[in-house]
């Protein structure tokens, strides 16, 4: 599923615009209809973009992950 949000948080460190998600600019009401209508009419995009979105939270948000990783951080910060 493809995504359209602002670049709140954390979400440009892990996305990136038009290749796995789509930035619109907070209260820009033009920018989130064409980004509506691009997901609505396009099944390539839905399709590009939700498969990378996917791949993204596979390879860097997938909880399971996320607690290895810091194990592994503090394994290192402790020894």
């Amino acid at each position: 599923m493809p995504i359209i949000s602002t670049r709140v948080g954390a979400l440009p460190e892990f996305f990136t615009d038009d290749k796995n998600i789509l930035f619109v600019e907070p209260g820009d009401i033009q920018q989130i209809n064409f980004a509506i209508s691009q997901i609505s009419n396009d099944n390539l995009i839905v399709n590009k973009l939700g498969g990378k979105a996917r791949q993204v939270y596979e390879e860097k948000l997938v909880l399971s992950l996320i607690i290895k990783q810091l194990r592994n951080a503090y394994k290192i910060v402790l020894n």
